[in-house]
């Protein structure tokens, strides 16, 4: 636990709370250096609120914080501390989507078009997450694969929404459709872009026949109007391991 871990770094977190730097306050950081007094080199200390925000949303926002200030800070390799009244509040399931999910929605940014290799972020690799039985490790890892699904499927939208018009048209988001398509089994039919000319290319909306029903889905610039689950689609970059203790 926190005094536990006080104690092995030498007074630090007691001391940064004596002198205001850690107040506990939703969402905010503090990175510790151990100077070798632990195996890892820093501590990230997050703040969870009061002890009435314990929620399954709280959970996702502490993990995103958590996991967006590691990302600028070009960390890839962390492990994970889930306080006690989490785990007691949590389903072991809901804690891995959760999980998975936060991780995979705040370290999400466009870098599309950007040309130097420092202005693109690294992505989480491996994640400890502990600590954990046996029986909820298995039930933890069902949730993450959940939670993964979800968060690369936001992501895969949000990409849409931060292309630019010229390059997202509806020709390229009835491409995306059709792969999508293929990935998931409720869609039995195909698509076909109606025919556009010119400028009117932009205005086009493809026809999707979906189980045999022909279904018009507006696919327009700023996005998909339907979604679905894509396992291992989203960014490439974000294949991960989340390993449990």
């Amino acid at each position: 636990d926190v005094a536990a871990l006080d104690r092995m770094l030498g007074g630090q977190i007691v001391a940064a709370i004596a002198v205001g730097d850690c107040k506990g306050e939703e969402h905010t950081t503090l990175t510790l250096y151990t100077a070798g007094k632990i195996s890892a080199s820093r501590v990230l200390l997050v703040g969870t609120g009061k002890r009435k925000d314990v929620t399954a949303l709280e959970w996702q926002h502490i993990v995103g914080a958590a996991a967006r200030t590691l990302q600028q800070m070009r960390v890839t390799r962390w492990a994970l501390y889930v306080p006690q009244q989490y785990r007691a509040r949590l389903k072991p399931i809901d804690l891995g989507a959760l999980t998975a999910k936060g991780v995979l929605v705040s370290t999400y940014h466009f870098a599309d078009y950007k040309s130097d290799p420092k202005a693109k972020l690294p992505m989480p690799q491996d994640i400890t997450v502990g600590p954990l039985t046996p029986a909820q490790q298995k039930q933890f890892g069902s949730g993450v694969a959940e939670g993964t699904v979800i968060g690369e499927a936001m992501n895969w939208m949000r990409r849409f929404g931060d292309m630019p018009s010229s390059d997202a048209t509806p020709t390229y988001l009835a491409e995306q459709a059709r792969a999508l398509a293929k990935t998931d089994k409720r869609f039995t039919g195909s698509l076909h872009p109606a025919p556009a000319q010119g400028r009117r290319q932009q205005r086009q909306r493809p026809r999707v026949a979906v189980n045999g029903v022909n279904q018009l889905l507006d696919l327009v610039t700023r996005g998909i109007a339907r979604s679905a689950g894509v396992p291992g689609g989203g960014d490439k970059s974000t294949s991960r391991l989340l390993q449990l203790y």
